[in-house]
């Protein structure tokens, strides 16, 4: 499969995919093959019956959408389907509560886009745990009783060599102790099953792929097996991958681990992975083999985003595209702007935002990063919390 170098089109129909994500398509009534045109007037229907934060969903990113519809009525006819949080396999339940991993397909002609949304409430600490090997939820807990020990710093008494070892230092605090008295109920709740399955995953990576990944990377990947049982792949020539944020790192992970059925990925400000993650896939794949699959893969990015910069990018610096957010900088926290997903879009216009490169603060973040990534994963590991 020979990989494309995105057109402007091609970024202005990405962004257009990630943005859709962003309304609270499971809180609407949409049903598999209604399209974008469909979405946008569900959505100004059913606005006034939604919850306060869906109504402001609705009002930060229908105007973007429209913008685009006029200048590309076309994208309007793209039909989604294939929804994540939708019962696709009537046992009863949502396939995957959109609180995490939350992804569709968008098909139009003879392509489909697989759209990956960019973080929901519950992977904000699922972004950490990517970033090191096998953090477990008990884990961040027990980080956070450390963390508020050192903030309150009550008195303190010398612990046995085996609790120094655990804890790190020569004294024990009140929190630690409790830290340490419900280490082993927490983490037999929430550990990870230890009868990891033998089954390769796509017929090559094994379970060591699982210690780098975090819960939330595993249900993209969880996706991807029923999007291939599904027959999807079969039915169009050309298979793209698309996501923001949490779901352009999520592109970038698919792609990587399905490279025989995609063509092209956009990660728009997608962080990168960890160097541990990254030395796995060369190994698993060879060093050739992975450089074939980084062609494949793109990003387009704000100039000054602060979160694609994060981790060891998967994607090659010549394949990074940058551009300036339709914002206005008055003041330091204006850059907080950037990274988000309608920023990809001139409003006024409905094309693509004026192109350009990386900004100062972005490569400042990037160096940041680029150091984090160097320690020792102890360590990291406080970072990434």
């Amino acid at each position: 499969m020979e990989s494309k170098r995105p057109t402007d089109k091609d970024l202005q129909e990405k962004a257009l995919y990630d943005i859709v994500q962003y309304l609270p398509l499971d809180k609407l009534s949409i049903k598999n093959y209604n399209n974008i045109d469909d979405i946008v007037e569900k959505a100004q229907i059913e606005c006034k019956l939604l919850g306060k934060s869906e109504r402001k969903a609705i009002e930060e990113n229908l105007p973007v959408i429209k913008a685009v519809l006029r200048d590309r009525p076309e994208l309007g006819k793209a039909k989604i389907s294939n929804m994540s949080w939708k019962d696709n396999d009537s046992d009863g339940k949502m396939d995957h509560n959109p609180k995490g991993m939350q992804a569709c397909t968008f098909e139009r002609d003879d392509q489909v886009y697989i759209s990956f949304r960019g973080t929901p409430a519950r992977s904000w600490i699922d972004n950490a745990k990517a970033f090191v090997e096998d953090l477990e939820k008990s884990e961040v807990f027990f980080n956070i009783f450390t963390f508020t020990t050192s903030v309150v710093n009550p008195g303190s008494v010398v612990v046995s060599d085996r609790v120094k070892e655990i804890i790190g230092r020569d004294k024990v605090m009140p929190w630690d102790a409790l830290r340490l008295g419900l280490e082993g109920k927490i983490s037999s709740l929430l550990t990870k099953d230890e009868n990891i399955s033998k089954e390769k995953i796509n017929g090559i990576f094994d379970s060591e792929l699982k210690k780098y990944t975090s819960p939330m990377q595993e249900e993209a990947l969880d996706y991807m097996e029923t999007l291939k049982k599904s027959g999807v792949f079969e039915k169009y020539d050309n298979v793209y991958v698309t996501g923001h944020s949490k779901g352009g790192n999520e592109a970038t992970l698919v792609t990587m681990i399905y490279s025989d059925v995609i063509d092209r990925c956009i990660s728009g400000d997608g962080q990168g992975f960890s160097p541990e993650f990254v030395e796995y896939m060369k190994k698993t794949l060879g060093p050739e083999e992975f450089a074939k699959i980084q062609d494949k893969m793109y990003g387009f990015h704000a100039n000054n985003d602060y979160v694609n910069v994060l981790g060891v990018s998967v994607i090659k610096e010549e394949n990074r595209i940058y551009f300036i957010p339709e914002i206005k900088l008055e003041s330091i926290v204006d850059l907080l702007w950037n990274h988000l997903p309608t920023a990809m879009i001139d409003v006024k216009t409905g094309k693509i935002a004026q192109v350009s490169k990386q900004g100062a603060f972005g490569k400042f973040i990037a160096k940041v990063s680029e150091k984090l990534m160097k320690i020792n994963q102890a360590d990291r590991e406080d970072a990434a919390i």
